[in-house]
């Protein structure tokens, strides 16, 4: 896929994600987010081109939709984070335990 038509999907698809949040936690969604893009490490993308290939009208370009897909998200995470004057990092994460 080229750069412009996958920045249009993943524009459209913002609101999904930030409702998958909501209801299912950041977690969860950078987890699954994660798990898309090692398997987008596996070159699943290439091997569906190989499939498809004899199709005039399926041009993908240069660009993994299943591995860009990570760094959206968490351009996503990190801006609602950021914006809500939230730690990108969890509370428990940044307690530090002094030992008297």
């Amino acid at each position: 896929m080229d750069i412009l038509p996958m920045y249009i999907l993943f524009s459209l698809l913002t609101p999904a994600v930030f409702w998958m949040a909501r209801h299912w936690g950041w977690s969860k969604v950078l987890l699954f987010s994660l798990l898309t893009w090692m398997v987008a490490q596996a070159r699943v993308r290439d091997a569906l081109l190989a499939t498809v290939s004899r199709l005039p009208f399926i041009e993908l370009g240069p660009f993994d939709l299943l591995a860009w897909q990570f760094l959206w998200v968490g351009g996503l995470f990190g801006g609602q984070r950021i914006s809500g004057n939230a730690s990108l990092l969890p509370r428990h994460a940044l307690q530090v335990r002094i030992k008297s």
